[in-house]
């Protein structure tokens, strides 16, 4: 994303509950942002974007495992309402076993 300034930075925990970013420690997506990069430190967790709940099997959305950087931002998805999307974002740890994910978030204008 060259040319964009990191505005925000925030970090979730994500366990068996499905979660939304405004359970992060930003409280949601800031206003002003234009994009943002997720990396998953400590556990793989299940992502989706459609707005309906995570979950831990095969049909509770895309996996992204430690070290994955998932990377959203209105450049690369031009065509699309993409802070809708990441409105929409549910995350949830994938062993589903009460362990803990830890996410780590920085946004860009």
């Amino acid at each position: 994303m060259a040319g964009a300034n990191v505005i925000d930075y925030g970090y979730m925990v994500v366990d068996s509950t499905s979660m939304s970013l405004s359970q992060s420690s930003t409280g949601g997506v800031p206003t002003g942002a234009k994009g943002i990069q997720i990396t998953v430190e400590s556990a793989a967790v299940r992502m989706r974007l459609d707005g309906t709940a995570a979950a831990t099997g095969i049909q509770g959305g895309d996996v992204l495992n430690v070290g994955d950087i998932f990377v959203l931002d209105s450049w690369t998805v031009p065509k699309q309402n993409w802070r809708s999307v990441l409105l929409g974002a549910r995350f949830i740890a994938k062993a589903g076993d009460g362990s803990t994910a830890n996410l780590s978030i920085h946004y860009f204008d």
